[in-house]
């Protein structure tokens, strides 16, 4: 314990304490700017990309105003999107049950179902996303549907 007290007391400790802060304020001046530049890109790239989308909406939601046909068609899509994914969740839901009673039997077989489960549960919620988002473009597009909460 007196060899710490005695490090701690010594010049040459205190010379080394202030140059390793000295050091680290500098470097760490250079990790700010050199962070901030990435940060400023990558807010550069996703405000880009978000006014790309938005103009491609506003393009889809005239498009929609413009013709009627499109806007069938955009309503079929949702109705398509709505049922595909239903169907995968209900397929999920099945894969679950039989990997859940298949398990009591053969463990691998059973964690292959559960793997199938969760693939299809996702590619519906995939779909269920694809719908929301048309049924989106519909509601913003169509004069009916502006005054209707949903």
């Amino acid at each position: 314990m007196d060899e710490f007290v005695k490090g701690l007391s010594s010049p040459s400790w205190w010379v080394g304490v202030v140059i390793v802060g000295i050091l680290i304020n500098l470097i760490s001046s250079l990790l700010i700017k050199f962070f901030g530049f990435l940060l400023k890109q990558t807010s550069e790239k996703w405000r880009n990309k978000e006014q790309i989308k938005n103009t491609e909406r506003q393009k889809t939601i005239e498009k929609i105003k413009s013709n009627e046909k499109f806007l069938y068609f955009y309503m079929l899509s949702e109705i398509r999107y709505m049922v595909c994914g239903a169907s995968y969740c209900i397929f999920s839901l099945c894969c679950f049950f039989a990997a859940v009673q298949i398990s009591k039997s053969n463990i691998y077989i059973a964690f292959i179902g559960m793997i199938t489960a969760t693939i299809t549960l996702h590619i519906g919620f995939r779909d269920f996303n694809k719908a929301i988002k048309l049924h989106c473009l519909i509601k913003d597009a169509s004069e009916e549907y502006r005054g209707i909460n949903t």
